[in-house]
Formats: structure tokens, sequence, C-alpha cells
């Protein structure tokens, strides 16, 4: 069916003097009058559906355009805004001016797209930079924001900038997974947890740092691709969990905490490739009137055939347990006490305080790890 019927689904920002919240126009162009007809719509009160009752002939190319006009104002609050295709590509431009409970969007082999014209990455994600215009509470530049998202695409790709807000859950089959988090329009982030997880497709995870506030964060990041590698540059917050079959790339930045007793949790698994994992020292401002979580972090990282390289901060103090079964272990480290080394093994605290935990085991290959230098 994709051979001969395809197309988009696109979402704009709307006449503010529009007649209703949402106005839809369907735009259908064919090389076969005949099979124009085939594309029938069903409209309800509640949702719009789009059916095409075509054959897949190699002859017949038939395209159809959905575009979506949301009427903008500075509250709008919806239950449910849900998006459901099985070959449509789905896009949301921004400046929607928009704020719904619940997103959920799906396409069995399309891709979904947020645009941006406000923020820009490089792959290094250290230079983040946006139009300051996004911050200062124009309309203009407001997103569409959800508490709680959900993008689903079984071989499609599913890209683009999602404001950190809630819950962000995106899960594909086969396809690449890029995901860019940016604050809301007034700077804040009021995130609870990060969920992406593909079975074969590269996953890319970043946020604003620089532009990420100075404040306790403590919600749970969950990244996993079975077939494919991970790259991330994410706050950590209560709790970090990322595996892949293949290769890991993370970068982890730290806040502060409200209790000095707060859980925080760093977890990496690798089956076979590269892993490397930087931590980096906490964020200064965010430890204004709290605690630091490297001194009651909890860590584990396992590679089973490949290899595993860690860079860990100064501020980092606690008990780090290193083992490598079949391989070179490569330590440094600087203030450390109660040294045990071993083949392939090493344990030893790292300063007079500090309750962390770090523990690092390769079974076959490599592992390099820089201690508070």
């Amino acid at each position: 069916m994709r051979r001969s019927f395809r197309g988009q689904v696109s979402i704009n920002r709307g006449d503010p003097m529009q007649a209703s919240d949402i106005a839809i126009l369907v735009l259908t162009r064919s090389n076969s009058e005949e099979d124009i007809r085939n594309v029938l719509l069903h409209q309800s009160e509640s949702g719009l559906g789009l059916e095409y009752a075509g054959s897949d002939k190699m002859d017949i190319c038939t395209e159809v355009e959905v575009l979506m006009f949301l009427r903008p104002r500075s509250v709008h609050l919806l239950h449910l805004f849900e998006f459901r295709t099985h070959v449509l590509d789905i896009k949301f431009n921004d400046r929607l001016d928009w704020e719904v409970e619940n997103l959920v969007v799906q396409s069995s082999h399309g891709d979904i797209t947020f645009t941006s014209t406000k923020w820009g990455f490089s792959h290094a994600a250290t230079r983040a930079s946006y139009d300051h215009e996004f911050l200062d509470g124009s309309d203009e530049a407001s997103p569409l924001a959800s508490n709680n998202v959900t993008l689903s695409s079984t071989s499609g790709d599913i890209t683009g900038y999602y404001v950190a807000k809630g819950h962000v859950k995106a899960r594909s089959e086969d396809g690449w997974i890029g995901l860019a988090l940016i604050p809301q329009r007034d700077g804040t982030v009021n995130l609870e947890s990060i969920s992406v997880y593909t079975v074969s497709g590269t996953i890319h995870v970043e946020v604003a740092i620089p532009y990420w506030p100075s404040q306790p964060h403590t919600h749970i990041t969950e990244i996993h691709t079975v077939f494919g590698e991970l790259w991330a540059y994410i706050p950590h917050g209560s709790f970090t969990n990322l595996t892949s079959d293949e290769a890991i790339m993370a970068v982890i930045i730290p806040y502060g905490t409200i209790n000095p007793n707060d859980p925080s949790e760093i977890h990496t698994y690798s089956k076979s490739g590269y892993t490397h994992v930087r931590l980096t020292e906490t964020d200064p401002d965010s430890l204004e009137g709290g605690y630091d979580p490297l001194f009651n972090t909890i860590s584990n990282h396992r590679v089973e055939d490949g290899k595993l390289e860690l860079i860990y901060p100064k501020t980092w103090f606690g008990i780090l347990e290193a083992r490598i079964d079949h391989g070179p272990l490569i330590f440094h480290s600087s203030a450390l006490r109660d040294i045990e080394r071993g083949e392939g093994y090493v344990k030893a605290k790292r300063g007079h305080k500090g309750d962390s935990r770090l523990d690092a085991c390769v079974q076959t290959g490599d592992m390099s790890i820089q201690l508070g230098l």
C-alpha cells in the first residue's frame, strides 16, 4: 500500500481570528483521477479519520497532505491530542502556542518530526543556542507543550525538539530516534521521566545544557537500543540507565539535591562495542542551599565484550571497585586511600568523605578509568 499512497500530516500555527480552535485542509493529488475517490474522510465531533481504499498498483501514485491549523491562545489545556497513521509522515511546526495534557503520536511507517526555528544544536550539544525571543514570553515563540508525550513508529524516524515537561516517551522498532529537549517558554523545566527505546536504530538524546535551569532535578532516564548506537548528553536526575548491545557515548551532568540522601543512581550496560561515559562535576549554581549528589551516587558500568572508558570528576568521593576478566585495566586517580590491586582488579576509597559507590566490570576487552583528575 505504501508504494501507491503516501503523504504528510502537518500541524501549523493558525490564524488567531479563525472560526474554530482547529481547522483542517486536506489536499489530494494522484496520477489517477479514479484513485482520488479512494481517499475517504470520516469526521466526528472528537476527530477526523482518513482512509485509503485503493490498491497497491505500481503505476498509481496518490498523495495526500493534511494541513491542520491550531488557533493560538496563551492557555489551551486539552486533555488528549492524538495522531495515528499507517504510512503518513507527521510534522509539528513550531510557534503553535498550545498546551495539552496528553500528546500521542503514532505512525507505523512514517516519520515523526517536531521542528524549531528558535533552537539549534551542534553534535557536541555543548554549543546549543536559542533565539532570546523564545524565553521572553512571546506567543510567537511558544511551541507545543504537553505533560505526557508518547511517540512511536514501527519503521520511521522520530526527531525534533520537545519541551522538557512531564513524561517524554519515544519508541521505534526500526528507525533513528533523535530528541532534543528544551526548556519551557519561561525557562523552567518540570521533567519527570525520559524513556527512549528502539530495537534496531541509533538513539541520540541531548538537552540544552547551557540553558538548563540550575535546580534539583529528580527525573528518571531510561534509554535502550538493542541493535544500534546510543548517544546522550543529558542531565542526571534521580536515576539514569543507558543500555545498548553496541556503542554508548554519554556525557552526564548532575545537579544539586534537596536532601543529602536523595536517590542518585547511574547505570550503563553494553553487550559489545565501545562505551564512553563522562560524568561532569555537579552544576555549581544548583548547589546553593542544596547538596552534592556526587557524595552519594551509586554507579554501575558493565561491558561484556568491548572497551569501557570512564571519566569521573574531582568532586566524586566514595569507593571504587573495577574488574576486567580478560584484558588490560588502566586506572588513574587522585586522593586515594585503602588501595587494593591485583591482576585486572582495583579497589580504593577516594577522599575522607562521601559514600558514593562505583562498580565497573568488563568480561573481555579493555578498561580505562580516570577518577578525579
